[in-house]
């Protein structure tokens, strides 16, 4: 029987990817779980979600997690900011793309938490697992070619390098350990791994930047070459 990859994320990891600008399009090349799951003889559950936070990550992991032959788990995080929340029982998920209840600071620390509670998990249970940001955890906010920031994150958002030295001064900052891939971000010399899709031809089109069947294989690779 072969082992199981496990992974969760966001729209640019759920297995049913539907873009809101193509309509039309089939969107039903192999995303990077499944290609890397291929590319270690595994076979793969891919529980990520488009629009996904934090929350609804850790929680599709822990909901799967307890089944047999599980090899690898991994986590591809999302943006700190959205919010998730569930109702008429646990598969009905929805997401906003800003938590209104909170503030960077607070988006922050509920991220590092998750990443702290997932890394703290798969270790207590003796599995082998990775993390990494699949797309930055950092927010602008603002309209699709425009400066304009959104109404319900005026006066809550920090500047991208704010962002980031709020994570440093975090206590969970210093407890995340290596197999974080890329941690802790860009401008803190790390990366995520939409920062290898360097392309326009890795994207859906000018409208629609999610990764097409090219951009989820150079995720894929760049995953597979940081397993060790």
């Amino acid at each position: 029987m072969k082992k199981i990859l496990l992974a969760s994320g966001c729209s640019y990891t759920t297995h049913n990817y539907n873009s809101h600008y193509h309509t039309d399009m089939k969107c039903d090349w192999p995303k990077w779980p499944e290609i890397l799951a291929d590319k270690l003889g595994m076979d793969c559950i891919n529980v990520g979600q488009s629009g996904a936070g934090q929350e609804y990550i850790y929680t599709s992991i822990v909901n799967n997690i307890n089944k047999e032959n599980i090899g690898l788990v991994i986590a591809g995080w999302s943006r700190a900011s959205r919010r998730d929340y569930c109702y008429r029982g646990k598969d009905h998920w929805q997401n906003d793309i800003w938590d209104e209840k909170g503030d960077n600071n607070y988006f922050i620390g509920r991220s590092l938490m998750y990443q702290y509670s997932f890394q703290q998990l798969c270790k207590s249970l003796g599995l082998k697992y990775k993390q990494m940001q699949i797309i930055n955890s950092y927010e602008t906010a603002t309209w699709a070619g425009s400066n304009e920031v959104w109404p319900h994150a005026r006066g809550k958002l920090l500047s991208r390098q704010g962002h980031y030295l709020h994570m440093q001064k975090n206590p969970l900052f210093n407890l995340i350990d290596d197999n974080f891939i890329g941690f802790p971000g860009k401008e803190l010399g790390g990366f995520c791994m939409q920062d290898f899709m360097k392309h326009p031809e890795d994207y859906i089109s000018e409208k629609d930047w999610h990764p097409n069947a090219k951009g989820h294989q150079v995720i894929a690779e760049e995953i597979y070459a940081r397993l060790g």
